[in-house]
């Protein structure tokens, strides 16, 4: 007879699987999206008139990519619902990134825990923490203000840096960063850098962008809050969008509440 908490380590299994796939599928997403924009910079150019039904398909590409990883998304969601529905807890670490997963259930079975490569190892402090050299208030109100101008981007806002870590100094800035899927991230590339001049520093920005996982403020249409931000808590104020499980993606993290 297969007992319950055999059951939650084959959910656990195949959620983790899931996510796996999710993350190639979103890996070939950001791949084909570049590619695209490369070819339709070469389709303005007069020497290569021929080039733009190539272009149309990597974009197709790109597309068909984007709706898979969302599947697969929706299948690991899925089964943590069901999970969830049968009294059933599911590890943290393969519960699907989506925002707004269902919440686990009380516990009823004991589940091996499955790592996930891209948030294993990665330290978090409690919502209710405070950064280092702010004041509750301070924060409450800089929560606000970020939540309201990112809301279009999406992801999970934290606190990077010294002032996470409690190593600030008087003149450290504060790093706040908005964690996004990979898929998510090539998205906004696109729509922020569209198609560059080749060699451009345009283009150089963007495949930077690209390669680090990193969209900085002025990049992201994100500068005016940033200066905003710097006014209200009186000091430098770093803020950019990171892709999940890249380089800059570092504990640890204060998450904002």
């Amino acid at each position: 007879m297969v007992s319950l908490a055999d059951v939650g380590r084959e959910f656990a299994s195949i959620v983790a699987d899931l996510n796996r796939q999710a993350e190639h599928v979103a890996s070939m997403t950001c791949a084909a999206t570049e590619t695209a924009t490369r070819t339709q910079a070469l389709s303005e150019d007069a020497q290569h008139p021929g080039i733009g039904p190539v272009t149309a398909k990597f974009q197709l590409a790109a597309e068909n990519l984007r709706r898979a990883d969302q599947a697969l998304a929706a299948a690991a969601a899925a089964i943590v619902e069901y999970a969830r529905v049968i009294g059933l807890v599911l590890p943290p670490a393969a519960r699907p990134e989506q925002p707004g997963a269902p919440a686990a259930g009380p516990a009823t079975a004991t589940v091996a825990a499955v790592p996930d490569p891209v948030t294993s190892g990665v330290t978090r402090r409690s919502p209710s923490a405070v950064p280092q050299g702010l004041t509750a208030e301070q924060f409450r109100r800089a929560a606000r203000e970020l939540r309201e101008g990112t809301a279009h981007v999406g992801g999970d806002l934290v606190i990077q840096g010294s002032r996470a870590a409690g190593t600030a100094r008087p003149d450290s800035d504060i790093d706040f960063a908005v964690r996004v899927r990979r898929s998510r991230l090539a998205d906004l590339v696109a729509s922020r850098f569209g198609a560059p001049n080749p060699g451009s520093a345009k283009e150089r920005t963007m495949l930077r962008a690209i390669e680090t996982g990193k969209i900085q403020a002025g990049e992201a249409g994100l500068s005016r809050l940033r200066r905003s931000l710097e006014a209200q808590l009186e000091m430098d104020v770093d803020l950019s969008i990171i892709r999940r499980g890249g380089p800059f993606d570092t504990p640890p993290f204060i998450e904002v509440p």
